[in-house]
């Protein structure tokens, strides 16, 4: 029986985290092998961006013209790599690995703060191996950053109640999240999260809320300032919103993105986003029942499948492999996809059976909820439902803990860390 025992730890020893951040690497790095990428869309803005920045240039365009309509922080993030290696696509492909390993051990450490270490370590093996999280790693795109960014922010406020300064662990949360901001400004309604975290107490609820958009503010009203004196318009992110707006919500829409009319695009940045974002407001205040079809049309061409990845990859993978390597990506990556939110439903089927959903379902369905909302109101398309498959990733960690032996026990089934802070001081 011993001997059983010993085997069974030895097993389980082996899908510890270290061993899925070892496999994490492992795989990415064979994939940027695999798929010489080149760079398509909005990754070749992100690549001179971060280039010119990289040269000492600021943040403009082709022209040498200050720019604001792409946010700045995935660039500014590639930029000092740049400046040190060369302005390479490579270059950014390891900084993405880089950023796939945060992800995964983020994902770990929020899913082990809220379901347990055998959850934690389940989580972190399925994003491991997850199909669409290798292959983004070849591209130059902003989510790489904001997964991890996401996760980080959701960590510090979760786990804020347990540590000995948690206002401190608070602003923290904030300023993780004024730097996902600057990657990605649907990123800031994440701030809001104490109002769920501490719900039972709406005077905390409202402090740690205050301290975490108060430290995130101080970071982002620069670039406000920055945007102010280049355009003309205090924005504390990119100057996009109109423009994203009206994508999803004019005649002729299909609900997904497309060009802006050369019409517009002779406008300024600042003027021509505020017309677009007139245009489609008055588009949504004309007819409010097209406007909530649209909204369940950019859901469904948002959610059907995931195939980003692959469209992204697609230079690369026909140039090398022939137009049925694309195929098999998009095919690989939406069965994952399908996958993951198969099982974050069983998940939720087995914990509503067996004590209940609690706060920390709450927690992870606000957060798909937060996540969700750009594409449901603004535009659809594959890539907008990416930052929610972290969280499903949680649900799915528990189902796998609590279903497969190998990571070596059930989930704890206790309150979320975070969610009650006076019981955590009662402790």
């Amino acid at each position: 029986m011993n001997s059983v025992v010993t085997g069974i730890k030895r097993v389980t020893a082996g899908f510890g985290l270290r061993e899925a951040l070892i496999v994490g690497l492992v795989v990415r790095v064979a994939w940027i092998v695999a798929c010489p990428n080149q760079p398509t869309s909005d990754q070749i803005i992100y690549h001179d961006s971060a280039r010119f920045l990289a040269q000492g240039l600021g943040y403009v365009d082709e022209a040498g013209r200050p720019q604001s309509f792409w946010p700045v922080g995935y660039a500014a993030l590639l930029a000092p790599f740049y400046a040190v290696f060369g302005p390479h696509v490579l270059v950014a492909e390891l900084v993405n690995v880089l950023l796939g390993l945060a992800t995964i051990y983020l994902l770990f450490a929020s899913t082990r703060a809220l379901f347990g270490d055998s959850a934690g370590r389940a989580a972190a093996w399925l994003w491991a191996v997850f199909p669409t999280s290798i292959a983004y790693v070849t591209c130059v795109a902003s989510e790489n950053a904001v997964l991890p960014g996401l996760l980080a922010a959701v960590w510090l406020m979760v786990e804020a109640p347990e540590r000995r300064h948690p206002l401190l662990f608070d602003a923290l949360a904030g300023v993780v999240l004024a730097a996902t901001g600057y990657v990605r400004g649907t990123a800031l309604p994440f701030a809001s999260m104490p109002l769920i975290l501490s719900f039972r107490d709406p005077l905390l609820a409202v402090r740690r809320t205050v301290v975490v958009v108060g430290s995130m503010l101080l970071l982002l009203l620069p670039w406000g300032f920055r945007n102010q004196h280049q355009f003309g318009s205090f924005t504390i992110t990119s100057i996009n919103a109109g423009a994203n707006l009206w994508m999803g919500n004019h005649p002729g829409t299909t609900g997904m993105a497309t060009t802006v009319p050369r019409e517009y695009r002779r406008l300024p940045l600042a003027p021509m986003d505020a017309e677009l974002g007139k245009a489609a407001r008055e588009y949504i205040k004309a007819d409010p029942v097209r406007f909530v079809g649209l909204a369940a049309r950019r859901t469904w061409l948002t959610l059907r499948s995931d195939t980003i990845a692959g469209t992204w990859n697609e230079p690369g993978l026909d140039r090398r492999y022939g137009p049925w390597a694309v195929k098999v990506v998009k095919l690989a990556c939406s069965l994952g996809y399908y996958l993951l939110c198969g099982l974050a439903v069983a998940a939720l089927w087995v914990r509503a059976r067996q004590k209940g959903l609690d706060k920390r379902d709450l927690l992870l369905a606000y957060a798909c909820g937060l996540v969700a909302l750009p594409f449901v109101v603004i535009v659809g398309g594959n890539r907008y439902q990416l930052p929610a498959q972290p969280f499903l990733a949680v649900w799915a960690g528990f189902w796998l803990a609590a279903t497969l032996p190998v990571f070596g026990g059930a989930p704890q089934a206790r309150e979320p860390r975070g969610a009650d802070l006076e019981k955590a001081k009662a402790k």
